[in-house]
């Protein structure tokens, strides 16, 4: 690479860009930890409708799964249908050939949820967003 090189900023970057970036940290992640073998997992809560009130996503990524979004409509809180949730999406990245599990949470989010879920607390972000907290969580899905 030539020492002529120049940075351009920009806050509406070209796709095609952002994907250049991606592909050459995927080619170098690769010949570090071989194949990442992406895989989305997911669980869904479905009204009498068919319609979608509640469910987890994440995506199996080498060994681990990160959970990115659980949500469930407020009506279906606090009866169990979270842990279950988790637990289903857990099996599955044990199915998928999963050791471990992270995520990540807001203080006004769902912090003991996770505890009493047997996740372990291993970083923490103070003030994002303000006034708020950002904590990061893991647990062992293989004993």
């Amino acid at each position: 690479m030539t020492t002529n090189v120049s940075i351009d900023v920009t806050r509406e970057p070209d796709p095609a860009d952002v994907q250049q970036i991606i592909n050459g940290l995927v080619e170098f992640n690769t010949l570090q930890a071989g194949s990442e073998e992406s895989q989305p997992l997911a669980a869904f809560v479905r009204d009498a409708d068919g319609q979608i009130v509640g469910g987890i996503f994440g995506k199996r990524q080498w060994n681990w799964l990160f959970i990115s979004n659980l949500w469930l409509h407020a009506d279906l809180r606090g009866q169990g249908l979270g842990a279950e949730l988790v637990k289903c999406i857990e099996a599955l990245a044990v199915e998928s050939g999963c050791d471990a599990v992270h995520l990540d949470t807001y203080s006004f989010q769902a912090l003991a949820f996770y505890r009493h879920l047997g996740y372990q607390l291993f970083g923490e972000l103070h003030d994002c967003p303000t006034g708020h907290m950002r904590h990061f969580l893991w647990k062992a899905l293989i004993a």
